[in-house]
């Protein structure tokens, strides 16, 4: 699968992460991007993903699976911070802005889909493989919930985990994996339908 390298990194950087901070820039906020961006987030991301094959795996050598390889990504981008504000304080608090909470996620999430596609090349049945391809065409949609917006909700639990510096790798890859299951789910597919080509 992609997404594990250095060169696959690059050109995910290139086109993915470029053009939403280029989105966020033409925004009349102030934002400034820090001049090494590309290499603290990889910088970061190695450290999350070797923590994570050493820590909770048990083979080491062995890849991570695409939730846990998003996570890993997702808190690279943002203990990187590689976006600030200079106008923040017209907003009164980060939390308004969220930009690298944002630019996180939408990469994670992006990332992840790309990953559950290549997977899904694995999968025998083509109508299966085609009902996969249209489920995660376009946005992942995100569970209803009584208090607040679930997408708003995962934005504040990355600016609080960025604050108290808790990144809790499995927490998140489990979190992915639930809303992977969702839409699954909400597209008429079953939950397990990767087991056999996931681990």
């Amino acid at each position: 699968m992609l997404g594990f390298d250095l060169e696959s990194y690059q050109v995910y950087y290139q086109k993915i992460i470029v053009p939403v901070i280029n989105e966020y820039c033409a925004k009349d906020y102030g934002i400034e991007v820090k001049p090494d961006a590309e290499d603290l987030i990889w910088i970061n991301y190695v450290k999350f993903n070797r923590h994570c094959r050493e820590e909770y795996m048990s083979n080491p050598e062995k890849l991570a699976d695409r939730h846990k390889i998003a996570s890993c990504y997702i808190y690279a981008i943002l203990k990187a911070d590689v976006l600030a504000c200079s106008l923040s304080k017209q907003f009164k608090d980060e939390k308004n802005l969220l930009l690298n909470e944002r630019l996180a996620l939408c990469f994670g999430m992006t990332l992840l889909r790309a990953l559950i596609l290549a997977n899904a090349k694995e999968l025998k049945d083509e109508e299966i493989r085609q009902a996969v391809r249209s489920a995660f065409y376009g946005e992942f949609k995100f569970p209803k919930v009584n208090h607040g917006d679930y997408k708003q909700n995962l934005l504040l639990q990355l600016y609080y985990t960025k604050r108290e510096g808790n990144y809790n790798i499995l927490a998140l890859a489990d979190s992915l994996y639930l809303i992977e299951n969702y839409n699954l789910v909400m597209n008429g597919l079953q939950e397990d339908i990767f087991k056999k080509t996931q681990r």
